[in-house]
């Protein structure tokens, strides 16, 4: 089955605490499981990729392509559990747009569990929670829930943070 690599939605990063470091239950685990979230680096910084995430995610859902390739490096690669890796901008908006043609989103969950900056480089890491039909379809038959991974490497270029790699499971 085909699904829908969440890289750009797991940038999810408007809910992301200022630089400080907190633990939490995960809800839905076992209690004994524990996530160190960390939110490391300037406060400035963190709200360049914050907007930069937000931006990638509003593009997302909008299925504003344009925007969305805006979002990363022309050097980006993605690796989607079970697909070919992407390797620059062009492939990956191939994949964005097959994505857009084949599936609808109805319902969108991330969380952001890391996110930390070191120079002109960071890296976000984070969970999602995906409900989607296949064909524009809402009948029950046509809709399923992903649950994905994934961790993305940014590139800062002048005043933007760009997506340089990124991997997602499920």
């Amino acid at each position: 089955m085909k699904s829908i690599v969440l890289a750009v939605p797991l940038l999810f990063l408007a809910s992301v605490p200022s630089g400080c470091e907190t633990g939490s239950e995960v809800e839905g685990r076992e209690p004994s499981v524990i996530v160190i979230d960390q939110f490391i680096g300037p406060e400035e910084e963190l709200s360049l990729l914050r907007a930069a995430g937000d931006k990638l995610v509003e593009a997302f859902l909008k299925e504003d392509l344009d925007v969305l390739m805006e979002g990363f490096t022309e050097d980006a690669v993605l690796i989607p559990e079970g697909q070919p890796i992407l390797k620059g901008k062009g492939a990956i908006r191939v994949h964005y747009r097959t994505v857009f043609d084949e599936f609808e989103v109805l319902e969108f969950g991330p969380t952001l569990d890391e996110a930390i900056i070191v120079g002109d480089w960071a890296y976000t890491r984070g969970t999602a929670s995906i409900l989607a039909c296949r064909d524009n379809s809402h009948d029950d038959d046509h809709r399923f829930r992903q649950f994905s991974r994934g961790m993305e490497i940014w590139r800062k270029q002048g005043d933007t943070w760009l997506i340089a790699r990124a991997i997602g499971n499920h």
